[in-house]
């Protein structure tokens, strides 16, 4: 029997990247029931509850136990946070994905029980009792409860499952031995007894759904004519959505069928290098919620309009088109006495007062914007000076760390290195919401491109995953201290002692994880650097348009801060350059590549020195304060504005 015990590292890198794709959609559909689901009254909290279960089942399995089956036998270990952070049983992960996954099909079973109580209480000759309903509920989750319950119980002891895998498969024992925990499910009447469950739920959801699903739709047909035509689309949707939310769902079984076909009847495919059934199965599992994102955004018109920028204006229009077309001569005399007589003045005014309205709002949310950055780059500062203090050893890709977290707290050199990645991708995030914060307020000056506020949020949410991505991957790229030197001492023979005499340090060997670091290093750089020149234009281009509709002061006051951002973000090659410096010295070294890393992270440390000259020096406000300058100008001009203000207004 061919089996491979090493990590599969294709696929724990899908299951981040599946495992972020499916967090986002999900955030999204979240964030559309919440604020956007006006037709759907409490319904909508049993569509928030399933979304909410897939989040939890989607994180547990691709960040929390990432599985590596071992098929065609009935074994397998985790990879993921809880087992090699908290160490975690195996078994007991599994436990947990099954009481999740199981839960998710049952939400979706009550989410139709809920509607079909709604459709059956529209007709009055057949009201049912209210107690069956919670009753329904109840044994849905009950039976969740039991299926976890049965797959707890099929444990057996690590002597046991070892004295099986020697008397069945004594060439493939050795190999679970060097395994730090792995799990083995011996073939028992536990075991079958939670293989009968499983067979049992499916064919349950699976009649019960059709059931009422038939019911249903033979309800709406046949009082149709009694229901107002919104009524009636409100519950043929939801049901549509709903129908559709479970013809994928055996995208999450499925797989599971497909494993236990491996198992009974085992090829040389089952687990075989990059052929492997029960992996590709392990795949398709984590798709289940980006397929079901997908189908409650296109099933729902309210979150299609939401998310493609299509606006309920036709209905307001047709709204309006009605009340002139009933009262034309009226309208059309008031209308034209308006523009005649009042319309420069009240055009000015209403400029105004927007403008005035939007001003206060921008001032009130831009402080928050405005100190994210030098909060981000206080604590990057105080944790590359103080706490860490990293010291180079390059030209090879190595170092070790002497500030207060590596002396006093025994940090490794691998754990600050993830700080301070951390930290330093985090603060040029910061700057990049600034910049799109502006964005979103010079867009919303002018009229021609006001867009949804959803989008605005969404890319702070990506920026952030974006940096937790970019985290986890220089984490994910730290090997152990025997494989570095063993790499070490192979390359560096001569160089290999004077590591073993340092109390601690840390070599990143040059392989894919590194590589992907490196790659998502490149993308983030590109990536701030297209959207911030694509903001920038749009922003120039806008106020430039819109400039004879803006007061003076409210125009500068948006030039100013595009400027200071503009000039922040010019500035932020000081942090970056040193690290392309030092890899500069990786790839090509030299006899003087330590000295040149020592004085790129000089160099890297006084960025936020030139970060608040910048700032500074770019707002009058704060020129102003530290050169000592009196406000006594700008009251009197305050004044004269005001009393101008209320002049024209009374005129």
């Amino acid at each position: 029997m061919n089996i491979d015990f090493e990590v599969p590292i294709h696929l724990i890198y899908h299951y981040y990247i599946s495992g972020s794709i499916s967090f986002s959609l999900n955030l999204l559909v979240v964030y559309l029931i919440l604020w956007h689901s006006t037709r759907l009254d409490s319904f909508k909290f049993y569509l928030l509850a399933f979304q909410i279960s897939c989040i939890s089942s989607d994180l547990n399995m691709t960040l929390f136990m990432q599985p590596v089956p071992l098929f065609p036998m009935r074994s397998g270990y985790c990879y993921g946070i809880s087992s090699r952070v908290f160490s975690w049983s195996t078994h007991a992960m599994f436990t947990v994905f099954t009481f999740l996954v199981s839960g998710q099909i049952e939400v979706l079973t009550i989410c139709f029980i809920r509607k079909y109580k709604a459709i059956m209480n529209l007709k009055n000759m057949s009201k049912s009792s209210s107690w069956k309903y919670p009753l329904t509920y109840l044994i849905c989750i009950s039976f969740t409860c039991s299926l976890a319950l049965s797959v707890l119980l099929s444990y057996d002891s690590h002597d046991v499952q070892m004295r099986e895998l020697e008397l069945l498969f004594p060439e493939i024992a050795p190999k679970f031995h060097a395994l730090r925990e792995f799990q083995y499910y011996t073939m028992n009447w536990r075991l079958i007894t939670f293989f009968a469950l499983v067979g049992l739920g499916t064919v349950k959801a699976t009649v019960l759904v059709t059931i009422l699903v038939a019911r249903m739709y033979r309800t709406l047909k046949e009082y149709s004519s009694r229901m107002s035509r919104k009524t009636l689309d409100r519950h043929k949707i939801a049901l549509r959505s709903l129908i559709m939310q479970f013809m994928i769902t055996p995208i999450t079984f499925f797989p599971a069928c497909i494993c236990l076909l491996t198992i009974l009847i085992p090829t040389y495919y089952s687990q075989h290098q990059y052929s492997v059934i029960s992996w590709y199965a392990c795949v398709v599992i984590t798709t289940h919620s980006i397929f079901n994102s997908i189908v409650v955004v296109l099933t729902y018109p309210e979150f299609r309009r939401t998310l493609f920028f299509c606006k309920n204006k036709s209905r307001s229009i047709n709204k309006i088109a009605m009340v002139l077309k009933n009262n034309r001569g009226s309208v059309q005399i008031i209308v034209k006495r308006h523009f005649e007589l009042k319309s420069n003045k009240l055009c000015q005014r209403q400029s105004f007062f927007v403008q005035l309205q939007a001003s206060q709002l921008e001032k009130s949310k831009s402080c928050f914007s405005r100190s994210a950055l030098p909060i981000t780059c206080i604590i990057s500062d105080l944790n590359i000076t103080i706490f860490m203090q990293p010291v180079g050893l390059f030209p090879i890709c190595a170092g070790y760390c002497y500030g207060i977290f590596s002396r006093y707290f025994s940090w490794s050199s691998h754990v600050l290195m993830t700080l301070f990645v951390f930290l330093l991708s985090a603060q040029i995030e910061a700057l990049t919401i600034c910049f799109l914060r502006k964005h979103k307020a010079i867009m919303n000056l002018g009229n021609m491109s006001r867009t949804s506020d959803w989008k605005y949020p969404l890319t702070y949410v990506l920026c952030i995953s974006y940096n937790c991505v970019y985290t986890l991957s220089i984490y994910l790229s730290g090997d152990s201290h025997e494989e570095q030197m063993k790499v070490l001492e192979e390359l560096y023979p001569e160089t290999a002692p004077k590591f073993r005499a340092l109390r601690e340090f840390h070599y990143y060997i040059r392989n894919e994880r590194l590589l992907s670091f490196f790659v998502l290093t490149t993308f983030g750089a590109a990536k701030t650097t297209i959207l911030v020149s694509i903001s920038v234009i749009r922003m120039y281009r806008t106020l430039q348009k819109h400039s004879s509709r803006m007061s003076r002061k409210t125009l500068a006051r948006h030039k100013l801060a595009l400027r200071s951002l503009i000039m922040q973000f010019l500035t932020t090659p000081i942090s970056i350059f040193p690290g392309f410096t030092i890899m500069l010295t990786v790839i090509f070294p030299s006899h003087y590549s330590q000295q040149i890393s020592w004085y790129s992270l000089m160099i890297g440390t006084t960025h936020s020195i030139f970060n608040c000259i910048v700032v500074i020096f770019t707002y009058p406000e704060f020129r102003k304060a530290v050169f000592f300058w009196k406000n006594d100008i700008r009251k009197s001009v305050n004044s004269s504005f005001i009393c101008e203000t209320f002049g024209f207004i009374n005129t």
